[in-house]
């Protein structure tokens, strides 16, 4: 039976529970979008890593699931209670499906069976939503691209003089600025961003990951032109004859007197069956100009990207004094002097054609077996051993070089001068590219965790159903509750020497909810001696004997 104590407002909205609803759905609103704000985002951008929020949310929301839980088992129980069911039932109901060996309940009870399967999924969802959450964000390595302002010393036009002084109208003497840009080619050395002084400027001087950009310089222009003849390789006229070369020489315009070198290649690239070899020549005419060189710099560190060095970007032709016919010996040299020194010393080969033996051979030099075809695989392999000679065009690699050259004398010559306009010192527009950690979310995981948690909470709400048909729906599960609805709480209100507590009667006083039941007989003592509560008042539950009493001030103390 229900019973309220008198005058006492009745409750019948579960609030507690409509609040933990709310709560477990705001947490969900923040797990989701955690997991969307937070993907693509750097990982120092979070002074709290997602995953740590994760389980702070995850962890509310299952504590929250299990109170909804125990209060929609709690109304199902007093709902069936009030309905009429069987002991076995109410039982199975309280137990939500641990007592599994009670099927006869679970054959026979659609309640006990949906009591159950609710139990079930919100174990299965507390187990596994934590996991699928964390599994749907990680960290990894991305690409970010920024655009970034840098500066370096670089020498639009590098003085006369710099190189070396004119020795005649081809060729100079190098000086130690000169030999040093060669030495730093053929050992491929780095190249820093940062000055070499200690009280340089170091502002804006280091890539944060690999910044791609542009630099004005002094370099070259050039033009070319591709003849190619045969040769014949066995024939004994031909020996002698330059299958591979490279040569330079400082020219003039007959019309203009304008200075340029002349760059001259010559390589034999196939050999047929027969022995007879196409041997190509390129001429190119290379002048000085001042171009944007295609620079990569990772941290202090700068090179040129040879990919885009050819063609050259020309921001404006650079004639040179020193370069001029008129320059006379002493003279400071010019770059094209400079670059006509460097190939000379490092780069000019000639290889002949030996024929010995009714066979083709070849002097041979260093430079020449760089680009020599070593794989013969690219012969036809009755004449390999016989006249297989072949070369790879250099052309595009000796101008390369000369480029490099020139920019490593740019960037010297920029450091060793006390020029301070923007020809030294230049700040340019980099496109940087740097690998950041960063959150990367897998929204599948997070559809899965969500749908799990949105089935749990689905079904817990589905059992809360039909509340407001109890008299009370603030009810609990306390023994003393049921107790009382059972009819097993002695009401008869009475006083007498040992005991003055008030013991209160059906018929003076209701009493429903487990609070209205402690606030009246609270303060009682009972006593449980194993079989059942003993006392004054006995009552029978389906046969079964069922006391419960108040002890004296002397039984409380064991006398």
């Amino acid at each position: 039976m229900y019973a309220s104590l008198e005058g006492r407002k009745r409750q019948r909205t579960p609030w507690p529970t409509l609040i933990l609803i709310v709560l477990m759905m705001a947490c969900k609103t923040a797990l989701a979008v955690i997991i969307v704000v937070s993907d693509g985002q750097a990982v120092s951008s979070w002074r709290v890593s997602p995953a740590v929020l994760l389980a702070l949310l995850s962890s509310l929301w299952s504590s929250s699931l299990a109170l909804v839980l125990t209060m929609s088992t709690t109304i199902t129980w007093w709902r069936s209670a009030s309905e009429g069911a069987t002991l076995e039932t109410l039982h199975c109901i309280w137990k939500r499906g641990l007592s599994i060996w009670h099927l006869s309940a679970l054959r026979s009870s659609a309640v006990v069976r949906r009591v159950v399967l609710v139990a079930w999924i919100v174990i299965i969802s507390q187990v596994t939503n934590n996991s699928l959450l964390q599994r749907a964000t990680q960290t990894a390595l991305s690409q970010r691209y920024f655009v970034d302002n840098m500066t370096l010393d670089v020498q639009t036009q590098i003085p006369d003089g710099w190189m070396g002084y004119v020795f005649n109208s081809d060729s100079m003497v190098g000086s130690r600025n000169s030999l040093g840009a060669i030495q730093d080619w053929w050992m491929n050395k780095t190249i820093s961003t940062s000055p070499q002084s200690v009280g340089g400027d170091q502002s804006n001087t280091q890539c944060n990951g690999t910044c791609h950009g542009s630099v004005k310089g002094m370099g070259i222009s050039y033009e070319c032109s591709s003849t190619s003849r045969s040769l014949d390789l066995l024939e004994g006229q031909n020996g002698g004859t330059f299958i591979f070369s490279i040569n330079t020489t400082l020219s003039y315009d007959s019309e203009s007197d304008t200075p340029f070198v002349d760059l001259l290649v010559v390589y034999s690239s196939a050999v047929d069956g027969e022995c007879i070899a196409t041997l190509n020549m390129r001429s190119c005419r290379i002048e000085a100009a001042i171009v944007e060189y295609p620079i990569v710099i990772q941290n202090t560190t700068v090179a040129l990207e040879r990919g885009r060095l050819d063609p050259p970007v020309v921001v404006e032709p650079y004639v040179s004094k020193g370069d001029m016919p008129t320059a006379t010996a002493g003279q400071g040299a010019g770059p094209l002097q400079g670059i006509n020194g460097f190939i000379y010393d490092t780069l000019t080969t000639n290889v002949s054609l030996v024929i010995r033996d009714n066979k083709a051979r070849h002097t041979g030099r260093f430079i020449g077996d760089i680009f020599f075809e070593a794989d013969e695989s690219a012969y036809n392999q009755t004449i390999l051993h016989t006249c297989g000679l072949q070369w790879s065009d250099p052309t595009l690699y000796v101008l390369d070089a000369m480029q490099d050259f020139l920019f490593r004398s740019s960037v010297t010559s920029a450091r060793n001068s006390t020029d301070d306009d923007e020809g030294v010192r230049q700040m340019f527009s980099v496109n940087r590219t740097s690998d950041i950690l960063t959150f990367q979310s897998n929204y599948r995981f997070l559809a899965a965790a969500l749908g799990l948690m949105s089935l749990a909470l689905g079904c817990v709400i589905l059992q809360l159903w039909g509340w407001w048909k109890l008299r009370h729906c603030v009810v609990s599960l306390s023994p003393v509750e049921v107790a009382n609805s059972f009819g097993a709480l002695a009401t008869t209100t009475q006083f007498n020497n040992h005991d003055s507590s008030p013991r209160f009667t059906g018929d003076t006083k209701d009493v429903s909810t487990v609070d209205d039941i402690l606030r009246a007989v609270g303060k009682t003592t009972v006593k449980y001696d194993g079989v059942a509560f003993r006392g004054r008042s006995v009552y029978s539950l389906q046969g079964r004997p069922i006391s419960l009493g108040v002890l004296s001030p002397q039984r409380r103390d064991g006398q």
